[in-house]
């Protein structure tokens, strides 16, 4: 398959992105918030190049979806100790929640580590608690 190097640039971009999150997250001084995040981004980064880029980019999409299928399958085995008691919608809202925090953090210049703390205080959803 013979990829337009503007293709290849997005979707390299795109994949160099996602690891660096990934790294990020997994960076994450709480290991359970950690593993929902990951579990997040990964759910949606599936759902991103499953319903979106292959219209925009084509069948170049193919194996970055494959990988994605697969780390999704393996972070919900993993993560399922943890989100087990957990509707799929309680886990995106924790996440997003997180995220807008974290933003106001930075935004902030506050010290990251407070978002943590906030966090295990219950300024997240009470039911990841």
């Amino acid at each position: 398959m013979d990829v337009p190097p503007e293709v290849r640039r997005a979707i390299l971009g795109d994949v160099v992105f996602s690891a660096a999150a990934a790294f990020t997250i997994a960076a994450d001084a709480d290991p359970q918030l950690a593993l929902l995040d990951l579990l997040v981004m990964t759910t949606l980064g599936r759902m991103v190049y499953e319903d979106y880029w292959p219209e925009k980019l084509g069948d170049a999409t193919v194996p970055v979806l494959t990988a994605f299928e697969k780390l999704e399958r393996d972070i919900w085995t993993v993560a399922a100790p943890i989100a087990r008691n957990l509707q799929p919608s309680q886990i995106c809202r924790f996440s997003v929640e997180k995220a807008r925090f974290d933003a106001q953090e930075t935004e902030d210049g506050r010290d990251l580590q407070l978002g943590q703390e906030h966090h295990r205080a219950g300024g997240a959803d009470p039911d990841l608690g």
